[in-house]
């Protein structure tokens, strides 16, 4: 899950109205510039002010001011590998496999928490409540679980079956968004914030990611099509093109590969390129680029997330860390 600059709009200290791009910088950290051992990034949490919690090669670590420290985990995970991370309140969920769990980590009280899971979290989101959905894996099948106040419990597959789930996310009405591969689908949520109720299904497409604007207009990246769609008033629109520059031959087909979204503050969209470092923004009829220098491996940028500065963090497989951010003056 990544929170929207929309909703960041909400926070306090918020400096972003209109986000442009025109003084704005890359900053890549590597295995060259940074303390990490590889240039695969798992996972991002911003925290703003230039702040981030990344996982990267089985490690967690905290940069502040572009100062690297790696975090002391309080637990024995000798073989253990740190994987995904989020930021849910005043709490960073970390998840770690083999062995399988959850760890929780009071920003300000500064004390962990542990919870035992049934298989590898892939996925997660955190809603209002403090309920944590992950989807977990389990060599084929995959398995929505929630876990509240520390048990761990089933979130009820919309078929006998389940496929892979592609992504999670919290709509604002807080119900529960699944991109699984043989569909979307929304769960909603009970008095206590979890999830039991059957879910509707909203469309055949499966979906990377997915995120509204403030207009309540759901924006989706789409695995079937490899496209952006849009869905309000119960119907969905697919936007073909893409900007010229993030283009790729797909199977003899040059095409926009896009992948993760953010929904900017004036509802432009932001779409990473599975193909490219770097991102399309969409105003709903054009698309401008933006392309990190060097970019020559084409191994995409995969999870994007903004801070409260409008700071956009980008993981990818072979490049490191990516930060576009506004020149310094």
């Amino acid at each position: 899950m990544r929170l929207t600059l929309l909703a960041l709009l909400l926070l306090p200290g918020l400096s972003v109205s209109t986000q442009d791009f025109e003084d704005y910088e890359w900053v890549r950290f590597d295995t060259t510039n940074s303390p990490i051992k590889s240039n695969f990034i798992h996972d991002i949490a911003p925290l703003g002010a230039g702040r981030a919690y990344v996982s990267c090669h089985g490690k967690l670590y905290y940069i502040e001011e572009d100062v690297w420290q790696e975090v002391s985990i309080p637990f024995d995970y000798e073989n253990g590998f740190v994987y995904g991370i989020e930021k849910g309140g005043d709490n960073l969920y970390i998840v770690v496999r083999d062995p399988h769990f959850l760890l929780r980590y009071d920003l300000n009280l500064k004390t962990w928490e542990k919870t035992e899971l049934p298989g590898l979290g892939l996925e997660m989101v955190v809603n209002d409540e403090g309920v944590v959905v992950l989807a977990l894996h389990f060599g084929a099948p995959y398995f929505l679980c929630q876990i509240k106040d520390g048990v761990v419990s089933q979130v009820p597959p919309p078929r006998e079956k389940s496929e892979d789930v592609l992504g999670l996310e919290i709509a604002p009405n807080g119900d529960l968004l699944v991109g699984y591969r043989q569909g979307f689908f929304r769960y909603y949520p009970e008095e206590d914030g979890t999830y039991r109720s059957v879910s509707d299904r909203v469309s055949e497409l499966s979906f990377y990611d997915f995120a509204h604007d403030s207009k309540g207009k759901l924006w989706a990246t789409s695995f079937t099509t490899l496209q952006l769609h849009g869905f309000e008033n119960g119907r969905w629109e697919k936007y073909s093109g893409g900007p010229e520059a993030l283009k790729y031959d797909w199977n003899g087909e040059w095409k926009y590969i896009a992948y993760t979204l953010l929904v900017l503050p004036d509802d432009r969209i932001l779409v990473s390129s599975q193909t490219h470092t770097g991102f399309g923004v969409f105003d709903g009829y054009n698309w401008e680029a933006h392309i990190a220098p060097n970019d020559d491996d084409f191994s995409g940028l995969y999870r994007i997330y903004a801070d409260q500065e409008g700071w956009i963090w980008g993981t990818t497989p072979h490049s490191g860390l990516m930060i576009f951010r506004p020149m310094e003056k």
